[in-house]
C-alpha cells in the first residue's frame, strides 16, 4: 500500500484524473452528446497516461533541486520510489498515452504526440525559460478540452 500511495504522489495521479474528465467533458461537447463508451475510454485515458508519464519525468529531472528543497513529499527524495521507477513509468506511461490516441483518430493521435514531445522538453529545460514554461503549462491545461 505503501508504494500505491507513493506510486499516486510520483504521477500526481489526480492531475491525471481531471485531464481526462477534461477530455471526457471536450468529447461530449464536441459530438452534441455522448458518444459511445469504445471512444470515450481512449478519450480518457491517452491524457491520464501521458499526465502520469509526465509528473514522473517531471521528478526525474527535479530529482536534486527537490532534494535541496527538502521535498520529502516527493517519493523519490524520500527513497519511496527510486530514479529507476519514475523512468519506467515515464516510458510505459507516455506511449502507452500516445498509442491510446490512436485509437480515437489522427488528429488526437498527433496531439498527444506533440503534447507528449513538449510536456519532456517542458521538464527537461523549458520550465527554466519563463514565458516559454509558462505558455507550455498553459496550453497542456487548455487541450484536453480540444482533445477530446
Amino acid at each position: 500500500m505503501k508504494k500505491a500511495r507513493a506510486f499516486w504522489r510520483l504521477t500526481r495521479l489526480e492531475h491525471g484524473v481531471f485531464l481526462g474528465i477534461a477530455a471526457l467533458i471536450g468529447a461530449v461537447m464536441g459530438a452534441s452528446g455522448v458518444p459511445p463508451l469504445s471512444l470515450m475510454i481512449p478519450v480518457f485515458l491517452s491524457p491520464l497516461f501521458i499526465e502520469m508519464g509526465s509528473f514522473a519525468i517531471n521528478d526525474y529531472f527535479d530529482l536534486e533541486t527537490d532534494r535541496l528543497n527538502k521535498r520529502t513529499d516527493r517519493p523519490l527524495v524520500s527513497l519511496e520510489l527510486q530514479e529507476k521507477h519514475a523512468l519506467a513509468t515515464f516510458l510505459f506511461f507516455m506511449p502507452a498515452g500516445v498509442l491510446t490516441a490512436a485509437l480515437i483518430n489522427w488528429g488526437c493521435f498527433f496531439i498527444a504526440l506533440f503534447f507528449a514531445v513538449l510536456s519532456f522538453y517542458y521538464s527537461w529545460f523549458l520550465k527554466k525559460v519563463a514565458v516559454l514554461g509558462n505558455l507550455a503549462i498553459s496550453l497542456s491545461m487548455a487541450i484536453p478540452f480540444l482533445f477530446g
